[in-house]
């Protein structure tokens, strides 16, 4: 198998740890202020499942990130709640280039469903987005994580550029065991091909609920309980 270089220059370790940090403030910020129409969003795209509360939680943050940096139904003006954030936040960052330039490039970011091409280590993993033709991103997984998948196994959420050219999650990404994801795989890119008719950053800010809902649906028919 072809080796991929993991390695980064240590100068943006500083600006990553940063980063780290900011979305933190950002999951706050979303909340404080955005709070009451997250939450009911999310009820009621979770209230279609037949699933316990637990487990509805389980899923929860995958529907939430999506609507910080996707949804434009939640905020004025057609804006994501990550660029009214991202805006507050414009006078701290001016000053520090490389940071600023990060900061801008997760307006773009898209939920993805990855495959595993490499694992370094149980927290750096090299990944190939299924929707994006050639897009392989090296993700670290945070310390903090609860489950550790398997090399076969797929993985779905978002992942969020670091300065130092890799990626990184701000929660758990789902883990899709490598029993049952080559016919979700199916599935999804049967809906994938027949909704898609412009950008994937469109096509996911309008549609990842249905490919979420689709992921969540193939996990309980295959009885695959979350937690």
């Amino acid at each position: 198998m072809k080796q991929y270089s993991l390695k980064f220059v240590p100068i943006t370790k500083k600006i990553d740890d940063e980063l780290y940090l900011i979305s933190q403030d950002l999951a706050c910020f979303s909340l404080d202020y955005f709070g009451h129409v997250i939450m009911p969003k999310t009820e009621e795209f979770f209230s279609q499942f037949n699933m316990s509360e637990e487990e509805k939680e389980f899923y929860y943050p995958y529907y939430i990130w999506w609507l910080i940096f996707c949804s434009r139904d939640c905020c004025p003006g057609n804006k994501t709640i990550y660029r009214q954030f991202l805006q507050t936040r414009r006078g701290k960052i001016r000053k520090k280039p490389l940071l600023e330039q990060t900061l801008s490039r997760w307006q773009y970011v898209n939920p993805g469903f990855f495959d595993i091409v490499y694992m370094a280590s149980k927290r750096v993993f090299c990944l190939f987005d299924i929707f994006e033709t050639g897009s392989f991103k090296i993700a670290y997984i945070p310390q903090y994580t609860f489950a550790e998948p398997d090399s076969n196994d797929m993985l779905a959420g978002i992942v969020l550029p670091l300065a130092n050219g890799g990626y990184f999650s701000v929660i758990d990404l789902l883990i899709i065991p490598a029993a049952v994801k080559t016919s979700l795989i199916l599935k999804l890119i049967h809906f994938y091909r027949h909704h898609k008719t412009t950008t994937n950053r469109d096509f996911f800010s309008e549609y990842y609920p249905e490919m979420l809902k689709i992921t969540i649906n193939h996990m309980l028919e295959n009885n695959i309980k979350r937690p």
